[in-house]
């Protein structure tokens, strides 16, 4: 067994005995890793971290090829993210980042890009308003650094420039012209504005997009383009979402509430 130093974000955790856990990591250096670590919820010099969900650690394992789980035997906490844990709407969406993460991803396929990706987005989540508009920019850029990204820079079937009327095929994976929209009859339309969104935040340096603002019809076609999309190839029904969606529910009464005591 080979000993291994890294540093990675928890994607997931469950409890198997007293005080050991099953622990789903995505680190710098190998990607995704599985491992088991044994005392961990009980006070020990080795464990400086709980390995808390979307906290990001520097472990110690051993990497056994024969076995699907590694051993972790030592972790120290490097970030909470304590901003995010004190928000239950910014919590939702951080465990909607990694559970994503986790669906797109395999074990022992490293991508530095999606690891710095998950820090950056976090960090921007923790200091953004706009809890959305961190998602999208987060989903965009993971789809484009997974090799899952749709086909953005003209017709996919006919590979022709688009002009005029536009239709995003989920089944083909991208946008379709007006002759090429019967490829897929229940292509929805997309305005030009929506494409070039998605193309600006997945091309754009991610410090340029910290103040990004996404409104009006551009925000709800990205809303359903991107849920379309994902759950049309990515074989998961993620429960943070579901949540995310009941949080949006609570939010919009709440609001029509104070807009309600306002006009009154």
């Amino acid at each position: 067994m080979a000993i291994r130093k890294t540093e990675g974000f928890v994607l997931g955790r469950t409890q198997v005995r007293e005080t050991s856990l099953i622990v789903t990591l995505y680190t710098r250096d190998y990607g995704k890793i599985k491992g088991v670590t044994k005392g961990i919820l009980v006070p020990h010099p080795r464990y400086a971290s709980r390995l808390q969900p979307f906290s990001l650690n520097d472990i110690v394992f051993y990497d056994n090829p024969r076995h699907e789980l590694c051993r972790i035997t030592q972790c120290e906490l490097k970030e909470l993210y304590q901003p995010l844990r004190d928000d239950i709407d910014k919590t939702a969406y951080a465990c909607y980042f990694v559970e994503f993460l986790d669906s797109i991803t395999q074990v022992n396929d490293a991508n530095e890009g999606l690891f710095d990706l998950l820090g950056m987005s976090l960090g921007m989540l923790s200091a953004a308003g706009d809890n959305e508009a961190a998602a999208y920019i987060f989903q965009i850029k993971a789809l484009s650094l997974s090799g899952f990204m749709p086909h953005f820079s003209g017709c996919i079937r006919c590979d022709g420039e688009i002009r005029g009327e536009i239709h995003f095929s989920n089944a083909l994976g991208g946008l379709l012209c007006g002759v090429c929209k019967s490829a897929d009859p229940v292509a929805a339309s997309i305005s030009t504005g929506t494409v070039a969104t998605i193309y600006y935040i997945e091309k754009a340096d991610f410090d340029r997009l910290s103040r990004f603002k996404v409104r009006g019809v551009v925000r709800k076609e990205l809303d359903r383009i991107l849920k379309g999309f994902i759950s049309f190839h990515i074989d998961r029904r993620f429960k943070t979402l579901r949540f995310i969606e009941k949080l949006s529910g609570r939010n919009a009464k709440i609001r029509e509430k104070k807009e309600c005591l306002v006009t009154t």
